[in-house]
């Protein structure tokens, strides 16, 4: 039994010594695999030339053309999985190879998230393009946050403010110094004209009450230097909303007669764009103007929503605007600034007191129900819900809730951006001095 014995520990040794060797020599035989691999797949694919026999470990497959891809040799077959190769790809029988998934082309859904995309060669991947540097808006050009932000925390008055609240009350502007604002008894719109009156680029009416006659300065200076002709139909007390209207308690039956005639000349014109805006303070009455029981918001949102389909039955193609309710200076303005010139903060005023919300925002609601552009004028006068009296060293009202002239000039750039964004051509933005 001993040698026996001995013989078997002899063999067990030998074999150790083989396995030890065969460990060792797979690294050196796998360096020639790929290259013996290669030189197989030669000898038994059906077609021939270097091009497919450098191809078979499936790295360039995406660039090979339709005959490539019809082969029906060996090759062709392991890469969808039906020939001989389809049960290793590497000579092996384990059925996948180490570095591919089991699809063998990188698209199966076990693909490791570590698997180079070699579907995709580098040079076909679009290089990044960087992207353009936004455009600054016209706040940020005028300096607009930072200037609403330093008003509010002013607490004197500036020494070259505009217009001096003394005299805030002659400062108007050029829509009534011509005469072209209609009065109270007056029923026939003023037959004016601005701009450039005989071959002009576009047409635009500025239409409504004094609220709207408050952003005549912009517009005009707009219509100057693009070539529009500009006709403002503006009247005291009469809004650009198609419903009854009372003045001191009594129904006004010149501001009915007068939009009347105001649509007429609209429907002649054909405008290209028609701008409203109205004062927030018309009471809902009937037709025979009594008082009814509907919120004033709704009354002046079904007013609007008609005026514009008016509008648009008189002119069918024209574009509408609409200048939503603008904050009133409901702790005095120019009043009380003239008598606290030096603590001026006590004349600002609260954004909830100031502007009436619930309306603003129903405006803003049918202007896009409607199809027409909505003008936030409240977001380039108050700074986290406060509205000061003085902007820069601008004066913001003038006289009561009317917005001073030198004040709505000021905000031409935004003006004319929040009017063009949404409109024909974009704006082309004048830099303007920020105070």
């Amino acid at each position: 039994m001993r040698p026996r014995r001995k013989r078997l520990r002899r063999g067990v040794e030998l074999l150790g010594v083989v396995g030890l060797l065969a460990v060792l020599a797979v690294p050196l035989a796998g360096d020639r695999w790929p290259e013996q691999q290669a030189a197989e797949a030669v000898e038994g694919s059906s077609t021939t030339g270097p091009e497919q026999a450098e191809d078979t470990d499936g790295d360039d497959a995406t660039s090979h053309d339709a005959a490539d891809e019809d082969a029906t040799g060996d090759d062709a077959a392991g890469r969808d999985g039906t020939g001989d190769d389809a049960a290793g790809g590497d000579g092996t029988d384990d059925g996948t190879p180490s570095d591919l998934p089991a699809g063998g082309d990188g698209t199966d859904d076990d693909t490791p998230s570590d698997l180079p995309a070699f579907a995709i060669p580098p040079e076909r991947v679009p290089p990044a393009t960087a992207q353009p540097p936004a455009e600054p808006t016209a706040a940020e050009v005028m300096g607009l946050a930072d200037v609403l932000a330093e008003s509010v925390a002013a607490t004197t008055l500036p020494a070259a403010i505009d217009p001096p609240p003394a005299t805030a009350g002659d400062a108007l502007s050029q829509v009534y110094t011509d005469d072209c604002f209609t009065g109270f008894h007056v029923a026939k719109p003023a037959d004016c004209v601005y701009g450039a009156v005989d071959a002009p680029e576009r047409t635009v009416v500025l239409f409504g009450d004094s609220h709207a006659a408050h952003w005549f300065p912009p517009l005009h200076d707009l219509a100057v230097d693009r070539d529009w002709r500009l006709v403002p139909y503006v009247k005291a007390s009469c809004p650009s909303l198609h419903m009854p209207v009372v003045r001191d308690g009594d129904f006004y039956p010149s501001c009915t007669a007068w939009r009347g005639y105001a649509l007429d000349r609209i429907a002649q014109l054909q405008p290209d764009l028609v701008v409203l805006s109205s004062v927030r303070d018309y009471e809902p009455v009937d037709r025979d103007g009594q008082a009814i029981d509907v919120p004033r918001a709704d009354f002046h949102a079904r007013g609007l929503a008609r005026m514009i389909e008016r509008l648009r039955e008189v002119a069918p193609e024209v574009e509408v605007a609409v200048i939503g309710t603008t904050p009133h200076a409901v702790a005095g303005g120019a009043t009380c600034l003239a008598k606290a010139p030096e603590s001026i903060a006590t004349c600002a005023s609260s954004r909830d007191d100031a502007l009436a919300v619930d309306l603003h925002d129903a405006q803003r609601e049918v202007a896009a129900r409607s199809g027409a552009v909505f003008i936030d004028a409240s977001t380039w006068m108050c700074h986290e819900g406060t509205c000061p009296a003085v902007i820069g060293d601008k004066l913001v009202h003038n006289v009561g809730s009317h917005l001073a002239p030198s004040f709505t000039r000021w905000l031409r750039p935004v003006f004319e951006e929040a009017l063009l964004r949404d409109l024909w051509v974009p704006p082309t933005l004048p830099v303007v001095p920020a105070r």
